[in-house]
């Protein structure tokens, strides 16, 4: 079974856990109670995110369209070509935290 998780640019798994060791024994182990920003960087995915414009292709159509009201949420600071998984599609009532 795969385990499915990010493995950054290190070769580190991009996880934490409490408790138990999760089946594939894979992450960061955190004690006590934590809030979340320090889960999230114990997890190693302290990052920022951004929504960015969705863009199409149409056929017989030059160049992108804009989708409007919909945006990409995205790894900030990555560029292209570089590993920037899409995280999700969201409307524009979508606010990033």
């Amino acid at each position: 079974m795969a385990h499915n998780l990010y493995i950054n640019e290190c070769g580190e798994v991009a996880m934490a856990y409490t408790g138990d060791p999760p089946w594939h024994r894979l992450g960061t182990r955190v004690e006590g109670a934590v809030t979340a920003h320090e889960m999230m960087k114990a997890a190693k995915m302290d990052w920022r995110v951004e929504r960015f414009p969705v863009l199409v292709r149409t056929a017989g159509v030059r160049g992108y369209r804009e989708v409007k009201g919909y945006y990409a949420v995205a790894r900030a600071g990555l560029t292209e070509g570089e590993n920037c998984p899409v995280y999700s599609i969201v409307s524009e009532n979508y606010q990033v935290l």
